[in-house]
């Protein structure tokens, strides 16, 4: 059984940083800072949704690799310079090459990564 609640929680200020004239909440530093509030409030995930730009390097990290640019566009490494709705609300998978590298380099990850990813079909 699942239960949401609403609640506000201050963004900590340390995990935005600026690329040029954009700013970006830095979503792996934002949930280690964050972390501690779990247990406080009683619970064992919490998700946030939030109305700004987001850098999330989980795959890029595993993978020591830049995003790409090029399609196809529902890997959840594909760079979405334009934010356009259906990329990041559509099914995502990894591509082939982005598949081939994490499958390699780092199968328990990849597949837990899959699994997250399933999670919303």
């Amino acid at each position: 059984m699942f239960g949401f609640e609403i609640v506000d929680l201050s963004v900590p200020v340390d995990t935005w940083h600026m690329e040029g004239n954009k700013r970006y909440l830095d979503a792996d530093w934002f949930a280690e800072r964050l972390a501690p509030q779990i247990s406080q409030l009683g619970v064992h995930y919490m998700s946030a949704i939030v109305d700004e730009w987001m850098a999330c390097d989980i795959a890029d990290y595993l993978m020591d690799e830049d995003s790409h640019e090029k399609p196809p566009r529902d890997c959840p490494n594909y760079y979405n310079p334009q934010r356009k709705l259906e990329v990041l609300t559509g099914r995502q998978k990894f591509c082939k090459l982005c598949t081939d590298k994490l499958r390699a380099a780092h199968p328990e990850e990849f597949k837990a990564l899959n699994m997250i990813l399933a999670a919303f079909d």
